[in-house]
């Protein structure tokens, strides 16, 4: 793989992978056989083709325009444009920014907001007020958020968010009220940066997956954090990166990973991880095992 970003299963127990540095969305069967199922020339591939791929959005989708936190960036050298961020053969990447719902519905991050797209593709401002940043709880346009957000659903509709700039994870309902469930937000403009408990603070949260449970799974640097539907933090896997990053497998606090990572949970609770410094696919158990499934550190 080349900088793998972000990971997705399938109903079957497939995984698919976002391999920005090759353009290209691959499959990973679990006997981990990896295939590659779309290649973009000329052009990034996005997690829009991702989701589709992995069937996680309806087929109306594919024409339908999702906006994404990547956006556009331009190069001046040769007067182009790219999208999600594909610049001069540099990776300009954001954590993952696209969710989806089990009733075919898409969250996507704008501007310090979450959006909503139906399958018909009707979208509104779930919380969040463009361009307005911070921290502060609250519903609808009233709640405020850093500019780097990914999200994740759960079962009964509510919307998790990984804040991570601000280093928090937030819980939207479907009628928009926002709660911070875990973390101390590390924003400038929060005085309250140096209280909570710091077991519990949070580095750099930039992905999340919510099991059947309730429990959230947050890819924090390079580590792999536990919490509970009450809001206790731990860790499942990993080192704090001023501790140890790195690539070997094992249990807890005696796995490594490099920094950066999107996760995604499949049925049988395993949760797999595109490590994206390493070029690799990690899988985590319940119990905190990490092993290598495929690619070369």
């Amino acid at each position: 793989f080349d900088t793998p970003w972000a990971i997705v299963t399938d109903v079957a127990g497939n995984i698919y992978v976002e391999d920005a540095g090759n353009n290209a969305i691959r499959k990973i069967t679990p006997q981990g056989e990896v295939t590659t199922v779309l290649v973009k020339s000329g052009t990034t591939v996005s997690e829009q083709d991702l989701h589709l791929a992995a069937g996680r959005l309806p087929a109306a989708f594919a024409s339908t325009l999702i906006p994404s936190s990547n956006g556009w960036q331009y190069d001046p050298v040769v007067n182009e444009s790219y999208p999600n961020g594909l610049a001069s053969g540099f990776l300009m990447l954001e954590p993952p920014s696209l969710a989806t719902d089990s009733a075919g519905n898409a969250y996507t991050v704008v501007e310090a907001t979450i959006c909503k797209t139906t399958p018909a593709g009707t979208t509104t401002t779930l919380a969040g007020a463009s361009r307005s940043y911070g921290s502060q709880d609250g519903v609808g346009s009233a709640a405020r958020f850093s500019w780097t957000l990914s999200p994740a659903t759960d079962l009964v509709g509510n919307v998790f968010v990984a804040d991570t700039k601000a280093a928090t994870i937030r819980r939207i309902t479907p009628a928009g009220e926002v709660t911070t469930v875990a973390g101390t937000s590390k924003l400038w403009t929060d005085s309250a940066a140096a209280g909570g408990d710091p077991a519990a603070r949070l580095i750099a949260p930039c992905a999340l997956a919510v099991s059947a449970t309730g429990n959230l799974l947050v890819a924090d640097d390079s580590t792999v954090r536990l919490i509970t539907p009450a809001g206790a933090v731990s860790t499942l896997a990993g080192l704090h990166p001023g501790l140890a990053c790195g690539t070997a497998d094992g249990t807890g606090a005696a796995a490594r990973f490099g920094r950066s990572m999107s996760i995604a949970l499949a049925r049988d609770g395993n949760l797999y991880a595109a490590d994206t410094a390493n070029h690799t696919i990690r899988r985590i158990t319940p119990a905190g095992v990490v092993t290598t499934l495929a690619g070369s550190p």
